[in-house]
């Protein structure tokens, strides 16, 4: 448990640094720029993350699953991961125009090109990567990942008040990415080779190709509402809807990506440790909703005061959007550590046959919401995570050899608490209309609110009380069972 509190702690400071610098870009960036200009980036990435399915094709996990790592798998892995990123750079500068065409952007090709001139770079940046999280160096990744991105926020913010518009989303990215890829290649003994092993690449081939079968259809899944509302319903649409989706995923990347990513190199070491591989996944599980339930709760409860206050008048249709979706992220928030069960025991296929079913009840969703509105299509998107989150942790509890009850013994403190913050954060709203400041009623919510999580959780749950004072200090206890 020290390693993955150790790992934590430093994924933990970049991910504090990285939701600063977000929150910074949407007081001041986004009251800058039009939400047009987020449609058309998010139209960008859903085309990216696509794209990026392919560049690696999940060698970067299997680096660090594996048991015994030579030589010759890390120059394997760097020579496919480089030669797919040139091919995929090559096929995105080739459909770029006809995916501009497609949406009636102009401005979408010029960023699906700029995005893909950074390919080529990053594929020198996966092998030490995977290396440094295998080695539990997170303190030295965490200093690379916080100092690009606020390198990136300065160039965004400087980008956008000099006129740049739309470019100044994507320009940065591209720019900083050179200097990040070259850091990691300093301080690592690794160093690129095109000498690959056809004995590696099979070796590999079995944990990787299942797990890249998981995100090809886990992204088919998870962006198929992003191409349906924005040729449906256009990109002002789609960047009110696209800033909705990244409230809701937030604790999903910040709380469990910090977890998931520090959790991962630990299990696999764990895996033939019944007792120890359940007790650490049970103990960062309820972590992860200790932080993330009261999060998107108390967003759905202020999240009109927030989005007034936040982002401005002009983004009031955020509003309603966030109302299914912050119950949705509750789901995800747990659901999300899931996935590192399966890849820590080398249940890839597992993974693959969970990701296609989920993938079937997302899609149904969103197509039959969508012959209604977005609200509708939300509504639908939660309901089909429930059966989702139902099944991933059936599967889960019989692979750590657990029961229901225990799991639901972890989750219970997240859920009391956190439902009576919401009844106090509701009641808080409903008297709004005396406070006549936006502002004021959020502030109100946020701190009456989480003293009253507090307060619940150190009076009614003595072992998460504990929890949550160690996990400000970024460590993960073992808690007593009762």
């Amino acid at each position: 448990m020290n390693q993955v509190a150790n790992n934590a702690r430093w994924l933990a400071i970049a991910q504090i640094i990285r939701l600063g610098i977000q929150l910074l870009s949407v007081t001041i960036v986004a009251r800058i720029l039009s939400p047009e200009y987020y449609g058309i980036v998010a139209l960008s990435s859903a085309v990216m993350a696509f794209i990026n399915l392919f560049k690696d094709l999940g060698i970067g996990a299997s680096l660090v699953q594996t048991k015994v790592l030579s030589q010759a798998h890390k120059n394997t892995a760097f020579v496919i991961s480089f030669f797919m990123s040139v091919l995929l750079m090559v096929i995105v500068l080739v459909g770029a125009p006809f995916i501009a065409n497609y949406y009636h952007e102009a401005d979408l090709k010029w960023i699906l090109i700029i995005v893909s001139l950074g390919f080529p770079i990053s594929s020198f940046g996966i092998v030490p990567t995977s290396l440094m999280e295998r080695e539990g160096r997170f303190k030295q990744l965490a200093m690379i990942e916080a100092i690009t991105n606020f390198i990136a926020f300065v160039m965004t913010l400087t980008l956008a008040l000099t006129g740049f518009g739309v470019y100044s989303l994507v320009l940065p990215s591209l720019l900083v990415l050179p200097f990040s890829q070259f850091w990691l290649l300093k301080i690592n003994t690794w160093r690129p080779s095109f000498k690959a092993s056809k004995e590696s690449m099979n070796t590999m081939f079995g944990f990787s190709a299942n797990l890249t079968g998981f995100n090809l259809i886990n992204f088919f899944s998870r962006n198929l509402d992003v191409f349906i509302v924005g040729k449906l319903l256009g990109t002002i649409a789609l960047g009110l809807y696209s800033t909705a989706m990244k409230l809701m995923l937030m604790p999903l990347q910040t709380i469990t990506y910090v977890s998931n990513r520090a959790l991962f190199p630990v299990l696999s070491q764990l895996q033939h440790d019944e007792i120890a591989f359940k007790n650490t996944y049970f103990n960062a599980l309820t972590y992860v909703s200790l932080i993330t339930f009261p999060m998107m709760l108390g967003l759905w409860s202020c999240r009109e005061a927030f989005v007034q206050s936040i982002y401005g008048n002009k983004w009031l249709g955020l509003t309603d959007l966030l109302n299914w979706l912050c119950l949705t992220g509750v789901l995800q928030s747990i659901n999300s550590t899931t996935g590192t069960v399966f890849m820590s025991k080398g249940k890839t296929y597992t993974l693959f046959k969970l990701g296609f079913y989920s993938a079937i009840l997302q899609i149904t969703a969103f197509y039959f919401g969508s012959q209604y509105d977005i609200n509708v299509m939300c509504e639908f998107y939660f309901i089909a995570n429930i059966f989702i989150v139902i099944t991933h942790f059936a599967l889960v509890i019989r692979l750590v050899n657990a029961s229901g009850s225990e799991l639901m013994d972890r989750l219970k403190p997240a859920i009391v608490s956190s439902s009576l913050m919401l009844l106090i954060a509701t009641i808080i709203e409903l008297l709004s209309d005396n406070f006549h400041n936006s502002f004021l009623t959020l502030m109100l919510q946020v701190l009456i609110g989480a003293t009253a999580y507090l307060i619940s959780l150190r009076v009614m749950f003595p072992n998460a009380w504990t929890l949550l004072l160690s996990s400000l200090k970024i460590k993960i206890p073992r808690l007593k069972t009762s």
